[in-house]
C-alpha cells in the first residue's frame, strides 16, 4: 500500500511577501528561519510559512484580532475555513484586500463573517419579562 504524501510542509509564503506591517511582523513571529529564497517573492530573507503556518497566522491576525469580549463571554466577528475557499465574504480595508488574497490562495481558506451571536456576548437573557 502506497503512503499518500501531501506538501504541508513545503514553503509557500514568507513573512516579507506581506504588505500590512501586522501580517509582517506576525508571519516574522509564527515562521520558520531559512534562507531558502520564497517561492513567492524571492525574498531570501524572510521568515518562511508553510501551509499550516498561514491558516495559523489568518486564525491569529483576523479570527481573534476581530474578537469582541464582553462581560459574560467572547467571539470572533471573523472567522476562516476551507469549505469557504473562494468564497470569501469580508470586505477588509484597502491595505489588507491583496494580503487576504494572498493567504486564501496559499492556504485554501475563506473568510466569512461570523457574528457575534448575541449568545455568545452577553448573559442569560430572560425572554418571559
Amino acid at each position: 500500500m502506497q503512503e499518500l504524501t501531501t506538501d504541508d510542509d513545503s514553503i509557500l509564503l514568507c513573512s516579507d511577501c506581506f504588505e500590512d506591517e501586522g501580517l509582517r511582523i506576525d508571519a516574522y513571529k509564527i515562521g520558520l528561519e531559512s534562507s531558502e529564497e520564497c517561492p513567492k517573492c524571492k525574498s531570501k530573507g524572510g521568515q518562511k510559512l508553510t501551509k499550516e503556518l498561514i491558516r495559523g497566522l489568518a486564525w491569529r491576525f483576523f479570527v481573534s484580532g476581530t474578537t469582541i469580549r464582553c462581560e459574560y463571554g467572547a467571539a470572533p466577528v471573523v472567522q476562516t475555513n476551507e469549505h469557504h475557499y473562494g468564497k470569501s465574504d469580508i470586505r477588509p480595508s484597502l491595505w489588507l484586500e491583496s494580503d487576504v488574497k494572498l493567504i486564501e490562495g496559499a492556504a485554501k481558506i475563506g473568510f466569512f463573517h461570523y457574528g457575534p451571536r448575541l449568545w455568545m456576548c452577553s448573559g442569560i437573557v430572560n425572554l418571559a419579562t
